[in-house]
């Protein structure tokens, strides 16, 4: 079951009210969106579509997202998202505040694109393509039935691994923050494919405590010295 992240016109209620209709005809549209509210940051093991994780697949991209989130919450300074085990990946929902424009869409791809660049790779990657206002996603508490299930890609539930106690909204500074990071992160990752080098593949570690120290600890912690690297050289560029 899927649901939009984004609250939507009310009028639309009317279409199927309360009640569930298979195959729908008509469906929520980018601007049917009255706001953006959340911040999709979908994390997935690469593998052919259509069919579920394996148990080890889907272990390495849950790793992956607590990755990002140590990332973004002990680094950036972001709030606490929700953290959703998918059935195949990790999910990661961020409280924002923005406007339903081509402004904001722009804002959350290059957020993506960002992260994407630094924390993708041959095994897991991190989705750029979900970044519309009528975004929908896996509603937690229910089935994700990708392929027939079987005992080495199983059907699991999604659900909810963690949530603050209060949301808290990601502010559109340290969106731009993040987001103003994507060239120069896109253009060492091109660099090291280039020369041959491996794909960077941040430590898969769940640390959940805030980092203390300076900046730098605190970028030691998310991953390996080449990912910390990079986010050193993209706060470099970004501040010169």
């Amino acid at each position: 079951m899927y649901v939009t992240l984004n609250p939507c016109l009310p009028d639309l209620l009317s279409r199927t009210c309360n009640r569930l209709q298979r195959h729908a005809r008509e469906t929520t549209r980018d601007d049917d969106i009255l706001r953006r509210s959340n911040l999709l940051i979908d994390v997935d093991a690469q593998r052919p579509s259509g069919i579920s994780a394996t148990d080890e697949e889907h272990a390495l991209a849950l790793a992956r997202t607590e990755a990002i989130r140590d990332y973004l919450c002990n680094v950036e300074g972001w709030p606490e998202p929700l953290v959703i085990d998918s059935g195949n990946g990790g999910h990661l929902w961020f409280a924002i505040d923005l406007p339903n424009n081509p402004e904001s869409r722009q804002l959350v791809e290059r957020v993506l694109k960002a992260l994407h660049a630094v924390f993708s790779d041959d095994r897991v990657h991190v989705d750029t393509g979900v970044s519309n206002a009528a975004r929908i996603t896996k509603l937690p508490g229910t089935m994700v039935c990708k392929g027939d299930h079987t005992p080495e890609r199983p059907h699991r539930p999604s659900c909810v691994v963690s949530a603050p106690a209060t949301r808290q909204v990601v502010t559109t500074e340290q969106l731009r923050t993040v987001a103003r990071r994507a060239p120069v992160l896109a253009d060492h990752a091109a660099a090291r494919n280039s020369r041959g080098l491996p794909q960077t593949r941040p430590a898969d570690t769940g640390a959940r405590g805030r980092g203390k120290g300076d900046r730098e600890r605190r970028m030691a912690r998310v991953g390996n010295p080449d990912l910390s690297l990079q986010l050193r050289t993209a706060t470099t560029a970004r501040r010169s």
